[in-house]
């Protein structure tokens, strides 16, 4: 029980580490003369906000539950019910965690990424939802149409998007 404490207080540590610099660094940056965020009044900005606090505040809860855990001495009936349910509370929030730091991620890149092709943007947050599915590594097929009228098909077309997303499944852990 003490190993799976310290690895999963090793993991909501980056968690909340990551979460804390990301809401100090918003994505857009601050305009100049107010140092307000750019992208204050956008809908997708304000979820970014509160996916970014749950994650920090799930993940310090979880922490601190681990660390409570690894700490405290418990008697020999505690193994059977009480240390166990701790660890699932722990594991559960830390599973909230990782989900709100997802949906954070996500909400950024469109943040970052809005008005761009769909083309770029869809697979991108495909590929980067579908790489914190839990269990073995899932399929997923992705399907090109080429345009015959596209500036891409005289340099190679379908060929440089499929080297593109081989590299984007290659950076998020995905087989391609």
């Amino acid at each position: 029980m003490k190993d799976s404490s310290t690895s999963c207080m090793v993991v909501a540590a980056l968690i909340a580490s990551v979460m804390f610099a990301a809401a100090l660094i918003v994505p857009g940056g601050y305009t100049n003369d107010t140092g307000i965020p750019i992208f204050k009044q956008s809908h997708a900005f304000m979820i970014f906000i509160v996916s970014d606090a749950l994650s920090l505040f799930s993940s310090s809860a979880s922490l601190m539950i681990f660390l409570h855990n690894f700490m405290s001495c418990y008697a020999e009936e505690d193994f059977l019910k009480t240390l166990p349910q701790k660890m699932m509370l722990g594991l559960g929030m830390l599973t909230f965690s990782i989900m709100a730091m997802t949906v954070a991620f996500c909400v950024a890149l469109d943040i970052l990424l809005y008005g761009r092709p769909s083309e770029v943007t869809i697979p991108i947050l495909s590929l980067a939802t579908l790489a914190t599915r839990k269990g073995k590594p899932h399929r997923t097929r992705i399907t090109g149409v080429d345009d015959p009228e596209s500036i891409q098909r005289v340099v190679g077309g379908l060929k440089i998007i499929e080297q593109r997303l081989e590299k984007l499944a290659e950076a998020v852990g995905m087989p391609f």
